[in-house]
């Protein structure tokens, strides 16, 4: 029975891409449609819920060997892995020293420029997941020897007396408590992301108001939507219980807004936060507990952007696949 269940199951595997095939083009046709040049919405939208309910079941049958449906996926033991994070993890994106020196160098260039107007720069790199959970990598990656980017660059500015936090080491030293990033997402989840605050706030020397977290409603991970776009599992986060206190200078549509301005009564430093993504799981957090904030996504004339926000401190975030492409200026 065993084998007749394999056989059927590597059958299925190998056809379902041909079945895939007559749906290639419907996103297109949907967005065709959408403007105004089809006449029927619908049918295609049955396609494309046909299309997404076949790869759905294509990535759950390949789960069973250990592999993904999605070329982006990377299926690890009881961990999605975002490809692009992979070459970090093999040694193959290694920046040339010249370029680490430089980057090094302009980041150097803003705390100095920074600290002569009396502000302050704090350098987050945030690491791929990959560099906090190596052990959960499929063992066909063989990981570099040399040093990663990360500890490249933290080496260069730890040199030049620029101020950062070693996210990396501190997650490593913490990961038996309990689980820090998603394990279908690239991003560190609630208690990750707590424990790089209440380092950033330990740097600030101010008090950080919460308590433990507990698990709550989490959400479903970019990987599994990847994977699994019919139908993916929600996965449960560890939340602190955050009663919103700050307020907005405009409406916020979203994290992902470029730019957003918070306030509350603490008396506390001001801050413009300039991060990626990662930086989203910081903001609850730091909202709720510095008086004046300014959240952005640009990371041009940081300088600029400090004097208009008028802050007092800057963190300047960024995920630890990104650093080849960071420039401040």
């Amino acid at each position: 029975m065993g084998r007749r269940l394999f056989i059927a199951a590597a059958l299925i595997l190998l056809l379902l891409p041909v079945a895939l095939m007559p749906f290639h083009a419907d996103m297109a046709n949907y967005q065709a449609a959408a403007a105004g040049r089809i006449a029927s919405l619908e049918d295609v939208e049955d396609h494309l819920a046909l299309r997404t309910a076949l790869i759905t079941w294509r990535d759950r049958l390949l789960a069973l060997i250990g592999e993904s449906g999605s070329e982006q996926v990377i299926r690890g033991d009881g961990m999605l892995f975002y490809d692009e994070e992979i070459p970090d993890y093999l040694g193959r994106s290694a920046m040339p020293e010249g370029a680490l020196d430089a980057l090094a160098d302009e980041l150097t260039g803003l705390s100095d420029a920074l600290a002569a107007e009396g502000r302050r720069l704090i350098v987050l790199l945030a690491p791929n997941k990959s560099s906090v959970y190596p052990e959960a990598v499929p063992a066909r990656y063989l990981p570099s020897d040399e040093p990663s980017n990360l500890t490249h660059l933290q080496d260069a500015l730890a040199e030049r007396g620029v101020t950062y936090l070693d996210a990396q080491a501190l997650l490593l030293a913490r990961k038996a408590e309990g689980q820090l990033y998603y394990a279908d997402d690239t991003h560190w989840n609630a208690r990750g992301a707590g424990l790089a605050y209440q380092a950033l706030m330990d740097m600030l020397a101010l008090p950080v108001p919460y308590g433990d977290v507990a698990l709550g409603e989490g959400q479903a991970g970019d990987l599994i939507v990847m994977a699994q776009p019919g139908t993916w599992p929600i996965e449960p986060d560890a939340v602190p219980d955050i009663q919103r206190t700050y307020r907005t200078a405009r409406p916020m549509r979203s994290l992902d807004d470029m730019r957003i301005e918070t306030s509350t009564s603490a008396d506390t430093p001001s801050l413009l936060v300039v991060r990626d993504s990662f930086g989203e799981g910081l903001f609850p957090y730091l909202a709720n507990s510095i008086g004046r904030m300014v959240y952005s996504r640009v990371y041009g004339d940081v300088l600029g952007q400090a004097r208009q926000a008028e802050a007092e401190v800057v963190i300047l975030e960024i995920v630890e696949r990104n650093i080849p492409i960071l420039s401040v200026e």
